[in-house]
């Protein structure tokens, strides 16, 4: 027996040097995923495709791709808005083409890629970059075009969905193109967003999005700014036999040399591209470039904010801080399942780093865009992630702090301190509380202290409930955020992260905090099914029984059904089906290893499950007849405590998983309601009614009805955790039914948000 608990002692302490190495470790894996897989700036050009591979290396776009450009409403890099068009034409952050007469396929910078189209537009007739979204679409486009393009290039439009302005030309193609948009409530949104990216890919419609030359009277950021198009001339072709015949644009408030010599700059970078003269045309942008940006200095940008928006497109908007919440998600389970204090000591580390890192990227997009940023689907999944992290760091720090002397004075002091400057500096300066764009830093420090203070009184109410301290909040914040910034990462097309300037009608006090007590509802639900889910996977592997069994598979049958009508397909249901996809395909990846551990594994889970003292777990050993003297232990870090119950805790793991769904439940309900009370003040202050019966808010209150409900079957069945699980599962799959759902396939007054 000694060499046994010798042996189990060793593998912990290995284990354990395991984990330090996996975190010392983490970063080299990950740095692939953190460089830019966007070819851009000196260190990451990628040779350029077609025959001239050269002339894309030797070019140095650095200074122009940083030029001020003002488009949508807001100012950007050229940069940016190469990206963003790259995107909107061919579906992707990126293009990739191939280099003829080689099997190689490269990622063209889009900074490149765009002034190539401006200054060679020719040579992209024949170039597949405009993308069909619809499979089905594919399909129809390609057999109307099977008499005229190569089999070979029609399955290719079909696997990847782009197409060229040659093959949108053609007669059949473009018949089968009106004829589907005809077909308004299937196919003709589609079609026109593909005949909308051909249209850009137009030289002159891509140098009229190029409006970097500002209006050198200008006295404030809100006049139009000219494009380069206004440098070109009109007329008679520009040669010596025909001076005097060309006609020059005029640009209000310029002298007329400053044009010309902008003019002629422009035109010799043009000029030098077409010629391939890579030294020439990088001096040329170069000097275009530096005139640009001291034309109007007084509403120029400044070089740190382009600079940083250039980081921050470069670097995928951060989005993959996903990695660091995925290996925090690692360690706090090991630590959570297993009770090992250090890997839940490290997990909860890599958790604050993977907050310090998303709080930066918040911060950045905050600052890039001058509002909060929660205007998109892209940046309210993000934001949701954010809150979610927040609150469980909170929540996580709530039983630590209810031990320090002062602690619920601090608080309070902390948050009338808060309220009170917050009221007396928008009072000394005249600033009315709506008029939240004006409230300057002072009140919004103020309001952030009265924040943080009413979360810390919060988490001091609550230290001393059952799954508070410990980790359960993190683990909940971990995984929500690690698949929030997935889909920021990887879902380009359905969340476009673009920098946008918000509608106006949303530049509302009410329909802010409406929005963010929303979004930090939703996280916490999506917490709450972690734990929940945890909870279901643990009783059908110790205490299976029909009816927990029946409440996922019914719902897991019956959510998809609706896919096999014509009109509706599987994706669009696919959200609220995933709930119940992921419970039982747990239980399912964890049952055979149960059934292989044999009785050792089942007493050693039942009994840590149940919180039960060490003899609970005792199982006769092999060829001990039967008898009881010999027995197995729970396990490394499962020793019975003071108490009897294991790991020194008060109570086993189910208990504790359902005291922290319970306490995420009663929290996400109280922040739902208030949000659904705040879009009703904002709706009549804005739209004179405060419920008008839209999808979007009917469904939000049918996620609040389900909570609801909940709250009233606790307090009557005899199962409170196991209906208490199941009715957090359900919920989270009406949750995402109306975030995702409702917004992108069911019209209505939210469908911008």
């Amino acid at each position: 027996m000694r060499r046994a608990a010798g042996f189990c002692v060793g593998l912990k302490q290995r284990l354990e040097l395991f984990l330090l190495a996996a975190t010392v470790l983490t970063p080299a894996p990950l740095m692939p995923a953190i460089r830019a897989d966007e070819p851009s700036g000196v260190g990451d050009r990628l040779p350029a495709a077609g025959p001239g591979g050269s002339f894309e290396q030797k070019l140095n776009l650095d200074a122009f791709r940083l030029v001020a450009v003002q488009h949508q409403g807001r100012f950007k890099t050229f940069d940016t808005l190469a990206r963003e068009m790259i995107r909107h034409v061919t579906g992707r952050t990126y293009f990739k083409r191939e280099i003829p007469g080689t099997d190689t396929v490269v990622k063209q910078d889009p900074v490149f890629l765009y002034l190539d189209v401006v200054f060679k537009p020719e040579s992209y007739a024949d170039v597949r970059l405009i993308h069909v979204k619809m499979r089905p679409m594919r399909r129809a486009l390609a057999n109307a075009a099977t008499e005229r393009v190569d089999r070979a290039v029609l399955d290719a439009i079909v696997d990847d969905g782009l197409v060229s302005l040659n093959f949108l030309i053609l007669p059949a193609v473009r018949a089968e193109l009106d004829e589907m948009r005809r077909d308004v409530m299937r196919t003709a949104k589609y079609a026109d967003a593909v005949i909308n990216a051909a249209g850009w890919v137009d030289a002159g419609a891509l140098a009229g999005l190029m409006r970097m030359i500002p209006p050198p009277d200008a006295r404030s950021v809100g006049r139009r700014w000219y494009g380069v198009d206004a440098l070109s001339t009109v007329g008679a072709p520009h040669d010596a036999t025909h001076t005097g015949l060309i006609e020059s644009r005029s640009i209000a408030g310029m002298d007329p040399s400053q044009r010309e010599v902008l003019a002629e700059t422009w035109s010799a970078a043009r000029e030098a591209w077409r010629a391939g003269e890579a030294g020439a045309a990088t001096k040329a942008l170069n000097s275009l470039a530096d005139a640009l940006s001291q034309m109007a200095p007084q509403i120029y940008p400044p070089h740190r904010k382009l600079a940083l928006e250039h980081w921050y497109y470069k670097y995928n908007k951060m989005t993959w801080t996903w990695w660091f919440y995925m290996a925090a998600v690692v360690f706090l389970l090991m630590g959570i399942v297993y009770r090992w204090p250090r890997a839940r000591l490290i997990g909860a580390a890599v958790f604050g780093l993977a907050f310090c890192l998303h709080t930066v990227a918040t911060g950045v997009r905050w600052y890039l865009a001058g509002r909060i940023p929660n205007a998109n689907m892209f940046e309210a999944v993000t934001a949701a992630a954010w809150f979610g992290a927040a609150i469980a760091i909170f929540f996580e720090l709530g039983p630590r702090l209810c031990r320090r002397r002062g602690a619920w004075r601090i608080a309070w002091v902390a948050a009338a301190g808060g309220a009170v400057v917050f009221l007396l500096s928008l009072a000394v300066r005249g600033v009315a509380l709506d008029a939240w764009q004006q409230w300057g830093p002072v009140p919004i420090a103020a309001l952030i202290v009265l924040a943080a203070a009413t979360m810390a009184l919060i988490s001091l109410a609550v230290a001393r409930r059952r799954g508070a301290g410990r980790a359960l909040s993190l683990l909940g914040a971990g995984v929500v955020a690690m698949v929030g910034l997935m889909c920021g990462r990887y879902m380009t097309v359905a969340l476009p992260s673009d920098i946008r300037p918000a509608m106006p009608i949303l530049n509302d006090l009410w329909l802010y905090l409406h929005v963010n007590m929303i979004i930090a509802s939703y996280a916490l639900i999506g917490m709450a099914f972690v734990t929940a889910g945890m909870y279901v996977v643990g009783r059908l592997l110790t205490r299976p029984s029909g009816a927990l069994w029946l409440s996922m598979l019914i719902p897991a049958v019956v959510v998809p059904l609706p896919a096999l009508l014509p009109t509706i397909s599987l994706k669009e249901v696919l959200p609220a089906w995933l709930p119940f996809l992921a419970v039982i395909a747990s239980t399912l990846v964890c049952y055979p290893a149960r059934l292989i551990g044999g009785r050792v594994v089942a007493a050693r889970s039942w009994a840590a499950w149940e919180g039960l003292p060490a003899e609970a777990a005792s199982v006769p050993a092999p060829g001990g007849g039967g008898s009881t003297g010999s027995t197995v232990r729970i396990g490394p870090g499962l020793t019975s405590g003071p108490t009897g119950d294991a790991g020194g805790d008060n109570a086993g793991l189910a208990k504790v998983l359902d005291g922290a769904t319970m306490l995420l439940l009663e929290l996400s309900f109280i922040t739902l309601w208030v949000g659904i009370i705040m879009g009703a003040i904002w709706a009549d202050h804005s739209w004179g009614r405060p419920w008008g019966w839209d999808p979007k808010e009917v469904f939000a209150l049918n996620t609040w009805i389900i909570f609801l409900i909940l709250v009233h079957v606790r307090i009557k069945v005899r199962d409170k955790a196991g209906w208490t699980a199941v009715l957090a599962v359900i919920g989270c799959s009406v949750m995402l039914f109306n975030w995702i759902v409702v917004n992108y396939f069911i019209t209505g007054l939210h469908s911008y948000a």
